[in-house]
């Protein structure tokens, strides 16, 4: 099952009708960006995660992700909204060297 229709069914039970925003806290209030630091601080300690977490930091994942999972650059630049192709190449710049480490080891070198 999708995970919005999961939250979509979680809604209902919770009487929250669909005249609300479809993100929200769980008593139908609107999400603050304020709330969701705060809850993004709360979950990353309750999940043992040492390293800050933040809103941006799930967009720099996202990309991560896509750009492990092959998609095209352009299609994952679109999604990010940025104008410049520039911008979205600072993305990869962000990766684990252990990660290019296995990548480099994998290659086969021609010689």
């Amino acid at each position: 099952m999708a995970i919005i229709t999961r939250w979509v069914d979680k809604r209902a039970s919770l009487g929250i009708t669909r005249r609300r925003r479809l993100f929200c806290t769980l008593d139908g209030k609107p999400l603050y960006p304020s709330y969701v630091r705060t809850m993004l601080h709360r979950v990353g300690e309750k999940a043992g995660v040492e390293k800050r977490v933040h809103p941006h930091a799930l967009r720099h994942s996202m990309a991560y992700e896509m750009m492990w999972e092959g998609v095209p650059v352009p299609i994952f630049q679109a999604q990010l909204g940025h104008a410049s192709l520039a911008t979205t190449l600072r993305y990869p710049d962000h990766l684990a060297p252990k990660d290019v480490v296995e990548v480099m080891q994998r290659r086969a070198f021609k010689l």
